[in-house]
């Protein structure tokens, strides 16, 4: 029985939705508190109560400790669940909730302030008997003068850093200064804190990490281990359960090494302590979660554990409810986080309209963790994780086959992800021999994007036109003029402009009787019969084949069509909502006036010119911060600076106007 009644949720998106799944299971309320964009979340409509919290700002919202204990006080909360991420590593936040009197679900203030802190951290697995990495830590200069006796490349790491931020990569000494004043900047923005340290960088490594469960009577036990190799910028994209490389014999050394960490400093609730393992499978200590892991759904497909039922239990007071010898591995799990994201451009973050998410296969081997119930906004102030998609088989092998089919049959319309990355990296010989090291997904990222060109080049396009055209004309609605002239395409159908796939081109309808259209595109004949549209599907009968199509329209009048993996896109040009120009979207961020504009939306964290700087294309001129990400944007060519229209910590739009640079002509 657990004696917690009601929950605050410090928390939002898929988290917050995995939260409150667990609480409505053991009839206990929950409270979720919101900022201005999550209004309409899922986690808002699907908790008992929310409550208001301030704008998008984290400082007056997600991370305004006083606010958030002041909500639980009043809404008559006993505990609070952090989630991940925002406060789930803050110390004065557990503190707050013991003065408060309310349960805070994650070990005590103490706890957190060690482990938070890499540096202390080190120190706790030392004293255990651990191995580390090598390093160096103190003041800028004390770090750079002590270099010298270590071996480049180093890793630049944030003390209070976490979730893959505040960590860069040093490949020879002149570079590590402006490493480390960077790393500094980025930890104060994120954590607070801008104390910095290196390690020696271990070549090709592995990520592993143990999960652990401590309770208040001093019981500690495992939950065995995840591999988290499968990183892009030291985030990671790919986990599974249990680890493909280890033997029983390595297993039980990493495991026994995790349980020492956690009873040095007597942890209790859920935590995760992470180490590197070199080709040799010799480990060292990394750094320790104080919180619940995004990836914990593997290790609960594994061992058929409900994590945060047992950090409700512990909150409540109770021993574990079973021993290490209970616990066993079940067969093998495979998470693959789905992020807004484009692959081709670098990985840019995609915050917008998310217009249609399903994943119609869920049962006993699969699951969804999403804070989107089918269709959202992405925005630009958050994280860019959409859902985590998570397959069970009995075999890794059987996991990774299950794991493509979900990705595969996965539906996202309205914004470009990481999908189809996913599926191909799952694809790739390596993957499936376990040949990988953390770097390896930046490594292969070309040779994956080409493999998803290859891949759509296969597809029969022509089937997805055919159903853009069609649905082209019926779907009148698109028409955003109020003017009665301007109904039911009043202009000559018989010849079609369109673009699709940003490909000019015209179709040229023959015949329309009812929902039977017959196409000539290219000189090649196409008899069509839309036999149901519905939910966002169409049903087209083609050539006396039938085959399914989602679909959706955004803003500009684009239609968005999903068919076998791939989606396509289509624009009619006739459409008074299409843009004047019928271009395809420009993705550039540089103009060919010297114009700089912003790539993705976000805030402008630092400017590093001023206007009459001289630059040229290795000058980095200004960091715009989006969706937890650092995003580079540097100068167009040799030239000087004329003029700046953002200053630093301005909001920013896609394609707004930074700066201006005045390029030097060459002959």
């Amino acid at each position: 029985m657990i004696k917690i009644k009601k929950v605050l949720i410090a928390n939002r998106g898929e988290i917050a939705v995995r939260i409150i799944r667990t609480l409505k299971k053991h009839g206990i309320l929950s409270v979720i508190v919101y900022s201005v964009s999550d209004a309409d979340s899922y986690a808002v409509r699907l908790a008992d109560e929310a409550v208001f919290l301030g704008s998008d700002n984290l400082s007056e919202s997600y991370l305004n400790i006083d606010k958030i204990i002041r909500i639980a006080i009043t809404t008559g909360c006993d505990a609070l669940h952090p989630g991940y991420g925002f406060l789930s590593e803050n110390s004065l936040l557990a503190a707050e909730c013991k003065v408060a009197g309310i349960f805070f679900i994650g070990p005590s203030e103490e706890t957190i302030q060690i482990m938070g802190n890499k540096l202390e951290a080190r120190n706790v697995a030392i004293s255990a008997g651990i191995p580390v990495i090598a390093g160096s830590s103190g003041t800028h200069e004390e770090i750079i003068r002590n270099a010298s006796g270590l071996h480049f490349p180093l890793l630049v790491k944030a003390a209070g850093g976490g979730g893959g931020k505040g960590m860069r990569i040093v490949q020879k000494k002149d570079e590590l200064r402006e490493a480390l004043t960077a790393t500094a900047r980025e930890a104060k923005a994120y954590f607070g804190d801008e104390t910095v340290y290196v390690e020696q960088l271990i070549e090709r490594p592995r990520h592993i990490e143990v999960q652990i469960l401590g309770d208040t009577q001093g019981n500690i036990v495992h939950l065995f281990e995840r591999e988290c190799t499968i990183q892009r910028r030291h985030q990671k994209i790919i986990e599974e359960a249990p680890s493909p490389t280890l033997d029983p014999n390595t297993r039980d050394k990493l495991t026994q090494a995790a349980i020492k960490i956690a009873q040095q400093i007597g942890y209790v609730s859920a935590g995760t302590i992470e180490f590197l393992v070199d080709p040799s499978l010799n480990f060292y200590f990394l750094e320790m979660n104080t919180r619940i892991q995004v990836e914990h759904p593997v290790t609960e497909f594994i061992t058929g554990v409900d994590i945060v039922e047992e950090q409700l239990k512990i909150a409540s007071g109770f021993p574990l409810s079973f021993g290490q010898e209970n616990l066993t591995i079940k067969g093998h799990a495979i998470e693959c986080r789905l992020y807004a994201e484009d692959p081709e451009h670098d990985f840019r973050p995609t915050p917008g309209d998310l217009l249609q998410f399903s994943v119609p296969l869920l049962n006993d081997d699969y699951r969804l963790d999403s804070g989107i119930e089918r269709k959202g906004v992405i925005e630009p102030f958050f994280d860019p994780l959409i859902a985590k998609l998570i397959a069970h088989g009995n075999t890794r092998e059987e996991s990774i086959e299950k794991m493509q089919k979900m990705l595969h049959e996965t539906i996202i319309l309205g914004i470009k992800t990481n999908r189809d990355f996913l599926y191909e990296m799952l694809s790739l010989p390596e993957f499936i021999e376990n040949n990988v090291w953390v770097t390896f997904a930046e490594e292969h990222s070309k040779k994956i994007i080409q493999r998803i060109k290859q891949r759509t080049c296969q597809f029969d396009k022509n089937r997805a036109l055919l159903a853009f055209l069609s649905l082209s004309m019926v779907t009148g609605k698109l028409h955003t003029s109020e003017d009665p002239w301007d109904m039911d395409f009043w202009r000559n159908y018989r010849i079609i402009p369109y673009l699709f796939e940003s490909k000019p081109n015209e179709a040229l309808l023959l015949k329309k009787d009812k929902n039977n259209f017959n196409w000539l595109i290219n000189k090649h004949l196409y008899i069509v019969n839309i036999q149901k549209l519905e939910d966002e599907k169409i049903f087209l009968k083609l050539n006396n084949q039938t085959f399914c199509f989602h679909y959706a329209i955004d803003k500009e009048g684009m239609f968005l069509v999903y068919h076998n993996g791939t989606t396509f896109s289509g624009l009619r040009k006739d459409f008074l909502a299409a843009p004047s120009d019928f271009s395809p979207k420009n993705n550039h961020i540089h103009k060919d006036n010297g114009t700089i504009v912003s790539p993705v939306p976000g805030k402008v964290s630092k400017i590093f010119v001023k206007e009459g700087d001289v630059v040229n294309k290795e000058t980095v001129l200004l960091v715009v911060e989006s969706m937890k990400m650092e995003n580079s944007i540097y100068a167009s060519g040799e030239g000087i600076i004329s003029k700046i229209f953002i200053k630093e910590n301005d909001t920013i739009e896609t394609k707004s106007t930074l700066m201006i640079i005045d390029l030097l002509q060459k002959n």
